[in-house]
């Protein structure tokens, strides 16, 4: 159409040039999406040229080549998860990029459905030379609230001395949020922060009498320690064990959308987020990456012998002796679903998952499979009630995949849906986060 105008509020004439603005933290905005954009630039045939702001942003220019010309401009805040949200509600921002869900109603109420990026956690670690190899959260929580020392922990004879980030990073806020917080404990003094990740895991590996909070994506040369539960069960920071979130400190790496239409180039970058050639970049960024494998029943030996000890009742063998026959020559997909805290509505990394699986399934990847989804409970409460609820639970996924999935994709598959009540606990149903662990729907491949 033509158009006509005079002054200094006209629009301008020439081509449109997208404006995506991203805020949240600053782990992610500097050390994933430099990766994720300069990827997507090469996968459209983009030149990519990161210019620097300040301390806290910089933003990124793509260009067409032929014809030469600036298709977009993506920038970056770096700065908390929580900071973020409040960019979205305030119109500062188009997309967050967090560690965690929102937590105030404005916030959810602006935020599209999440999609995770990547997995990350958070791993407790010390010295190659000091004896302790596990620790529980409590104790955990216990040792950074200046409760314990290291007599306490190892015996040991020196001083404790606990290495933590920076107050503002992102990985401190949900230590204290997930660890300390939740045993009713306050950081104490004195520690010792880092702003450089490797910085802190170089202290601690250096250092018998250091206990530090890392990623799993920075261990460096620190050795991590185990997760363990009041009862027989560990948990082990592992690739699978982030896949599954079966690790109960497991950090998702969220991009939240706002719940408007964004424009063109930005669609485009999201939906490159689920390619291939993304979870290469989030690889060589240092994290773990969605890919969806498999896990044989093989490698769950263990799960197998922490089930048959903890199924004293006859209802919960009858329970194990199912699974087993329903898992017999199967594999179990690397995602579990998960519900909210007495909800049955699926956590922000569950709702990721759905659209991962059905991508999967309509690109025709399961082509004459069957998929089991599994539901399981913990263990408090009637057996047959939570054998009822973990049922009720495995149908809401399969048909959440399924609404998802395209008929023609549908046609050529079996999704069947099973509940095991508490027959295969994953970790201790004493504590909250062990039910919460045990509280899942995971899919079998067969």
């Amino acid at each position: 159409s033509k158009m006509i105008c005079h002054g200094r509020a006209c629009p301008d004439n020439g081509p449109f040039v997208a404006g995506v603005s991203f805020a949240g933290d600053a782990t992610v905005v500097r050390r994933l999406m430099p990766a994720l954009v300069e990827a997507f630039g090469r996968t459209q045939g983009y030149t990519t040229l990161k210019v620097v702001q300040s301390d806290r942003r910089f933003r990124y220019d793509l260009r067409e080549v032929s014809p030469a010309r600036l298709v977009a401009q993506f920038s970056f805040s770096a700065s908390t998860s929580g900071e973020g949200f409040d960019d979205l509600v305030a119109d500062r921002a188009d997309i967050v990029l967090a560690l965690r869900p929102p937590q105030s109603e404005r916030s959810r109420s602006r935020a599209g459905v999440p999609r995770v990026l990547g997995l990350d956690a958070i791993v407790p670690v010390v010295a190659a030379e000091n004896p302790l190899t596990a620790i529980s959260r409590t104790r955990l929580a216990q040792a950074f609230a200046r409760k314990l020392t290291s007599a306490d922990l190892w015996e040991g004879e020196k001083p404790l001395r606990l290495h933590v980030p920076v107050q503002q990073s992102g990985l401190m806020a949900e230590f204290r949020r997930r660890v300390i917080l939740p045993e009713g404990l306050t950081l104490g003094m004195p520690v010792t922060r880092h702003r450089e990740a490797i910085k802190l895991t170089d202290a601690v590996a250096s250092d018998p009498n250091a206990l530090g909070i890392s990623t799993y994506s920075d261990i460096g040369a620190a050795v991590p320690l185990v997760l363990a539960g009041p009862c027989a069960f560990a948990s082990v920071a592992t690739e699978d064990a982030l896949r599954t979130v079966d690790y109960p400190l497991t950090l998702p790496l969220y991009l939240y959308p706002p719940a408007r239409r964004l424009p063109k180039v930005a669609r485009e970058f999201l939906a490159f987020t689920r390619t291939p050639e993304a979870r290469l970049a989030v690889q060589q960024a240092g994290f773990v990456d969605q890919f969806l494998g498999t896990i044989p029943i093989e490698a769950q030996g263990e799960r197998l012998a922490h089930a048959i000890e903890a199924a004293r009742e006859p209802g919960a063998q009858a329970d194990l002796r199912r699974v087993v026959e329903r898992v017999e020559g199967a594999a179990r997909l690397t995602l579990t679903f998960r519900f909210e805290d007495g909800s049955t509505e699926l956590d922000a990394i569950s709702q990721s998952n759905i659209a991962l699986l059905a991508g999967a399934l309509n690109r025709g990847e399961f082509v004459g499979r069957t998929l089991l989804f599994s539901g399981f409970s913990d263990g408090t409460g009637p057996a047959e009630d939570n054998r009822k609820l973990s049922l009720d639970r495995a149908r809401k996924v399969r048909n959440a995949v399924r609404a998802a999935t395209t008929k023609a994709a549908a046609a050529d598959l079996k999704l069947i849906a099973d509940g095991f009540g508490e027959a295969m606990p994953l970790a201790c149903d004493e504590v909250d986060w062990g039910r919460k662990i045990n509280r899942r729907v995971e899919v079998w491949l067969r």
